[in-house]
């Protein structure tokens, strides 16, 4: 899912761990400030009667744009895939974004298990990174089927490096795939059910979505790196 990379590091015991904290820090106020810009600035010119006339013009081309964002950015880790996320919950709506970030997230997630089961470490790294690839070292460590379906219920930041991740392991694709396919229906539908009602033309409901998005993302990857480093020690 393309959920916002709030941090990217496990917790750990060294000392390296507060420096991280002050990124992670910098990276959340980064993230929130770039809603902020994008309500102010950007939200009207998309709620405007011209652009939502090009867009219902335009087809299944707004949905394709979207979903290939969001698999574009689970494969080459290092892009962040919550631009498309903030904008298509302001054209489409949050029920359509919960859709179209699990089509993309179902695609990306095969491409991502076969790129590591085909083509090993080397593509991986290259892909997704050398930090990404130490993570997938850490879920290597712990690899099993409950920490799988758990992982795709909490770990939204982490969905592109699980998916990598599955690929090294044993598991086969069809238990992979079965997995994938249904557990992130879980958070995704809660998500469109709470927030089905918001109003996403007003700059305020938007921030509060969009915040609210990433404190959630948040809460739930740390409670999940926290129990991985648990099961890691």
């Amino acid at each position: 899912m393309a959920f916002p990379r709030l941090g990217r590091e496990f917790d750990s015991p060294y000392p390296h761990q507060m420096n991280q904290k002050s990124k992670n820090i910098v990276k959340a106020i980064v993230v929130i400030a770039s809603i902020v810009l994008f309500a102010q600035y950007l939200l009207p010119d998309i709620n405007s009667p011209q652009f939502k006339e090009f867009v219902r013009n335009s087809g299944a081309i707004g949905p394709l744009v979207i979903i290939g964002y969001i698999i574009t950015a689970h494969v080459i880790a290092p892009l962040v895939g919550s631009p498309a996320t903030f904008l298509s919950a302001a054209i489409f709506g949050v029920t359509k974004t919960m859709l179209f970030l699990y089509i993309g997230g179902l695609i990306s997630s095969i491409i991502n298990f076969y790129i590591s089961r085909k083509l090993g470490r080397v593509w991986v790294k290259k892909l997704a990174g050398e930090e990404s690839l130490g993570e997938i070292d850490k879920l290597l460590g712990v690899s099993t089927i409950k920490i799988f379906i758990f992982s795709r219920i909490f770990g939204f930041a982490l969905f592109d490096v699980i998916s990598y991740a599955a690929g090294f392991t044993k598991i086969s694709f069809k238990k992979y795939f079965a997995i994938t396919a249904t557990f992130p229906l879980i958070p995704l539908s809660v998500l469109a059910f709470v927030f089905k009602d918001f109003n996403f033309a007003s700059k305020n409901s938007f921030i509060i979505w969009a915040s609210g998005l990433l404190l959630i993302s948040a809460i739930f990857s740390l409670s999940f790196r926290k129990y991985l480093y648990k099961k890691l020690k």
